[in-house]
């Protein structure tokens, strides 16, 4: 199983998976979870977070979309301080060019274990590969916290940006956890998988790689001087 990272520069390459993504959302989140807030006549999950600044990773098999979540760069959007806010309580939450917001976590359905199990782990593997390729240094996420448990099992260290909050199905809370320089090593080894997950497509003939470094400064802090831990890498 590969994880496909989907971007504003390579989505039109998967029209027909992220079709299957959002009918797979709308099946787990609707159907399953009974978050029916997020019905639609569609049988299609999206929100206004589906957008240009979306990236999201795909876990494929056999030519189809088994599990996946989304990724929000924070210095444009981010669900926890745009619909939460009453989550954060202990200062501000962290934001910027090495901080990114992990939503939407969907690594399948109930009805397949066996591919859910499989889909979570290359999710999980993906979302570390990419945080190694964008130097991201940070994960926030709205955790309910009946799941904060699993974070700490896999050897991560969630940070409280508030207490817990109610909300329709039980109670969540503001985290953030730190990308450990070697936490891909040690979740590779905690799974038994030694080769890289994450596969990401080329824009059709647009760009190169290395401009989304470029334009992830410019975005974050676009009238300052760019001072970052970013930046002091890139000129390493």
């Amino acid at each position: 199983m590969k994880v496909h990272i989907v971007t504003a520069a390579n989505r039109d390459r998967y029209g027909r998976e992220l079709d299957q993504m959002h009918r797979q959302r709308h099946e787990v989140f609707v159907g399953g979870l009974g978050w029916t807030e997020l019905a639609r006549r569609d049988g299609l999950e999206r929100d206004q977070f589906d957008d240009v600044s979306a990236v999201y990773l795909l876990a494929i098999e056999n030519g189809d979309v088994q599990g996946s979540l989304r990724l929000l760069p924070t210095w444009r959007r981010c669900m926890l301080t745009e619909c939460w806010p009453q989550s954060v309580t202990r200062g501000q939450a962290p934001r910027g060019p090495g901080v990114w917001e992990w939503t939407r976590w969907c690594p399948g359905t109930l009805a397949r274990p066996k591919t859910l199990v499989r889909a979570r782990r290359a999710l999980i593997l993906a979302a570390l590969e990419f945080a190694r390729s964008r130097l991201i240094e940070t994960y926030l996420t709205y955790c309910d916290t009946k799941f904060l448990g699993q974070l700490v099992e896999l050897g991560w260290s969630p940070e409280p940006l508030g207490l817990p909050q109610p909300y329709g199905q039980g109670q969540a809370v503001g985290v953030a956890w730190p990308v450990e320089e070697d936490l891909l090593e040690r979740t590779r080894a905690l799974f038994n998988v030694r080769d890289p997950v994450a596969l990401e497509v080329p824009a059709r003939g647009r760009f190169s790689a290395p401009v989304w470094m470029l334009e992830q400064l410019l975005e974050a802090q676009p009238d300052a001087e760019v001072t970052s831990p970013l930046t002091t890498r890139l000129a390493a």
